[in-house]
């Protein structure tokens, strides 16, 4: 009984051990075939792209010039090919990368070439040859990591966001790839739109940078008045962020964002004065004799008119932009007053676009400061230690041609994968800065500017507009010894129901009227289609 008992325990662990075994050998089997199968390919990686960057409209505005890649795998017929294709000057580097015996990538003229063991792959620059917004959208560090723009405060999601192509080729069992055999692409690159959307319009952005083509030095900002949205927005020197090591040591500064940047605004801040002044009570019919100049503490303050306007209203000296005026209302009015109203509408506070993506702060004179009568003087008419940038001089134009709310500038929409858009939250409440009679008072004078001073410089073709010239002083010479004078065109459009806040700037363009007008103007009348109603 024993003996059977024993023998019946036998079979019973031989029959377990035998299982035991089965099951190790199929898991192991599986995995040899897994390993073997990995063994049996060869991957070439083709091209990397980042996710894109989109307009308001989801146009693109990167990855949009075309560049073809041919992945070639060594044999007599794709070698063939392909110095049947290229041209002498390339035949050289392809036949020392034939030698290799490994799969390579080179870039090609066109798509047309075929051939055995040659697959043609269409990829994309990143920028194209006259990019768009090349400021704004920023560019890449060695590693493709974003180093400015959009580029750097998104880089993580255009990273991951973005898509490659590999081709994997079949191998022999000394991993070698096998000529003839069908190679595999692997394409991860989404059909849709995917990466960051911003407030830029690119057919506005495209006529902003022509406008813009033939100024060496300057901005250009179109911001929508109610949304504060960036609508377009342009510095020059332009660079190509194609060959950035040709601008390291440009004294020009081409990397510089000029939109973003700060400057001395001259006579567009008398706007920002007479505001302070209607809003504590002052009325536009207070008058004032200009004989050309006034004094403060001691210091001669001179009008642009050496021989004096004479008698002038509030409103005729916004448009005769009369220093001597303001200086004096300045006096009248205490520039702490003008100092909170300037600090509500934006000045000397730099806006966050996105994550550490912001624009200058400028400088706003302390209190302390503007209590010294010739800094106060200064500050009546933009000068002085008063420095802004366009973007901030694009806000106090939309709060006046809002009706005086207050506007935050926008840049970034939102985002978007394959093709689906999500917003960013922007629900802010409306704060009203400004009466409306205020305001009203003040577009009729800046559409008298426009009319009466300026109008054959900047006076769109339909639609009318309101604006303020300025001449700003740097106390910065030229190599010639001649002081530099950025020049300002700063104003809203159209003249009814105002749209659009235009703000140009010309470095060391003198005339505001006569060199940053005309930029308002043809961007206006880019505009002009996008009217309702034009006149």
């Amino acid at each position: 009984m024993n003996k059977r008992l024993l023998c019946a325990y036998v079979i019973l662990l031989g029959l377990l051990f035998s299982m035991a075994f089965r099951v190790y050998y199929l898991s192991i089997s599986d995995s040899f075939a897994q390993a073997a199968q990995s063994q049996q390919t060869y991957t070439l990686d083709v091209v990397q792209e980042r996710a894109g960057i989109y307009d308001t409209n989801l146009q693109p505005l990167v990855n949009t010039q075309k560049k073809y890649l041919a992945a070639v795998l060594p044999s007599q017929l794709s070698t063939q090919a392909l110095m049947e294709f290229v041209g002498e000057d390339q035949k050289a580097d392809l036949l020392e990368a034939v030698q290799q015996q490994y799969p390579f990538v080179t870039e090609l003229d066109s798509p047309d070439l075929y051939g055995t063991d040659i697959d043609v792959i269409i990829a994309h620059d990143r920028y194209g040859v006259n990019q768009l917004a090349s400021h704004i959208i920023g560019h890449l560090d060695g590693d493709g990591n974003g180093a400015t723009g959009i580029e750097k405060a998104f880089n993580d999601l255009l990273k991951e966001q973005g898509g490659s192509v590999q081709v994997q080729y079949t191998v022999d069992a000394l991993r070698q790839p096998i000529p003839g055999k069908p190679s595999r692409i692997v394409d991860t690159r989404h059909n849709q739109a995917t990466g960051v959307v911003l407030t830029l319009d690119k057919e506005l952005q495209q006529a902003a940078e022509d406008t813009m083509s033939t100024v060496k030095a300057g901005a250009l900002v179109v911001m929508d008045c109610e949304t504060g949205e960036i609508l377009a927005s342009v510095s020059r020197p332009n660079f190509d962020a194609n060959n950035l090591a040709q601008y390291l040591d440009d004294e020009t500064s081409p990397l510089v964002n000029r939109a973003f940047s700060e400057f001395a605004v001259g006579s567009t801040f008398k706007l920002m004065v007479a505001a302070a002044a209607l809003e504590n009570g002052v009325p536009m019919s207070q008058t004032y004799t200009c004989t050309g100049y006034r004094m403060v503490d001691g210091v001669q303050f001179n009008c642009n008119n050496l021989a004096g306007h004479g008698t002038l209203t509030m409103h005729e000296a916004i448009v005769q932009s009369c220093n001597a005026y303001f200086v004096g209302l300045m006096g009248d009015l205490g520039p702490n007053s003008v100092r909170r109203l300037a600090d509500l509408v934006g000045f000397g506070k730099s806006t966050l676009l996105a994550q550490d993506y912001a624009t200058g702060s400028g400088i706003l004179p302390t209190e302390a400061q503007l209590a010294e009568g010739p800094e106060a003087a200064n500050f009546s008419f933009g000068q002085g230690k008063l420095m802004a940038t366009p973007v901030q001089v694009a806000q106090m134009i939309s709060t006046i041609a809002n009706g005086g709310y207050q506007v935050t500038p926008r840049l970034v929409k939102g985002t978007v994968a394959d093709g689906e858009l999500t917003l960013t939250d922007e629900d802010t409440p409306k704060i009203r800065i400004l009466s409306e009679d205020t305001c009203s008072q003040l577009q009729d004078a800046m559409i008298d500017v426009v009319e009466t001073q300026v109008a054959h410089r900047v006076k769109p073709e339909v639609g009318g507009a309101g604006g303020k010239t300025a001449s700003a002083q740097t106390g910065v010479k030229d190599e010639n010894g001649e002081e530099i004078v950025h020049g300002w065109f700063a104003g809203f459009y159209p003249a009814e129901n105002p749209q659009y806040a235009i703000v140009a700037l010309v470095e060391n363009g003198q005339m505001g009227g006569s060199s940053a007008g005309p930029l308002f103007r043809d961007v206006a009348n880019a505009l002009a289609g996008r009217l309702e109603n034009p006149d």
